[in-house]
């Protein structure tokens, strides 16, 4: 209840209803900027949070409309912030990912979310090879050679080949 008092006659007051104080969070990793790749398993949400609230769920949404649990019972953190490791990001490359904290004693009201964020997939051990599989760094005018990689991330369809010749 909030009662407003006039300053000089104590009788003369009014309260308001019953109202509830809940705490905070905002999601402070991943922002806007991030891009992370699929499979990695350095990347870590952190947030912050004021007032006293519970431990928390962690939730993930790409963009088609819900968010998805991805971690429960997670601790609240220490002195106003927490984090948690994200074990590896999955196979699912989006360019409108958000995650979401939750306080786990109010969820509807008690809660954050990331900004729209980026995960992708990528290439690896890319490598030129002449007609008997053998890698080559020197090419020749008019041979053919074969272009080879693995990709990280199964969304990977359609590939756009580029060269340079100014290493760039």
């Amino acid at each position: 209840v909030v009662r407003v008092l006039d300053g000089t006659n104590g009788n003369v007051y009014g309260d308001s209803a019953v109202c509830h104080i809940n705490g905070s969070i905002v999601v402070t990793q991943p922002t806007g900027s991030s891009n992370w790749q699929v499979a990695t398993t350095d990347k870590t949400i952190n947030w912050t949070y004021t007032g006293s609230i519970s431990d928390v769920n962690i939730y993930y949404d790409y963009g088609v409309g819900g968010y998805q649990q991805l971690a429960t019972g997670i601790s609240r953190g220490t002195g106003g912030a927490g984090s948690w490791n994200w074990p590896s990001i999955p196979d699912n490359v989006s360019n409108n990912v958000k995650v979401k904290v939750a306080a786990i004693s109010n969820e509807a009201e008690v809660f954050g979310e990331s900004a729209v964020f980026k995960i992708r997939g990528g290439f690896s051990n890319l490598r030129v090879e002449d007609q008997t599989n053998t890698p080559v760094n020197v090419l020749q005018a008019g041979d053919a050679y074969n272009v080879k990689w693995s990709t990280t991330g199964a969304a990977i369809t359609n590939v756009i080949l580029q060269f340079s010749s100014d290493n760039g």
